[in-house]
């Protein structure tokens, strides 16, 4: 799904699932008449540590890109978690 609706910031994982896809199709036609058969498989969305501490990124941010791709750096979430977490404390 994230190659046909690509998020902010996303547009790398995007760009490798699409061409993967495509690349499997074209495969598929052109072993066909040897008798081999090409299966694409794309499982839907399970918890991973993708963007977790897996995650490796630029030690700088690029103030150009704050609004966009800059909404998925670590340390935005972290900002956004430590304010939610505030949010919910005040409601308690």
């Amino acid at each position: 799904m994230l190659a046909i609706h690509a998020s902010m910031g996303s547009g790398y994982y995007a760009a490798s699932k699409s061409a993967l896809e495509s690349i499997s199709e074209s495969l598929k036609k052109e072993v066909e008449p040897l008798g081999i058969k090409v299966m694409i498989v794309e499982p839907g969305a399970f918890r991973t540590n993708f963007t977790g501490s897996s995650l490796t990124q630029s030690p700088k941010a690029i103030e150009d890109y704050a609004l966009t791709a800059g909404t998925r750096r670590i340390e935005k979430k972290r900002i956004m978690e430590s304010n939610l977490v505030i949010l919910i404390k005040r409601h308690l």
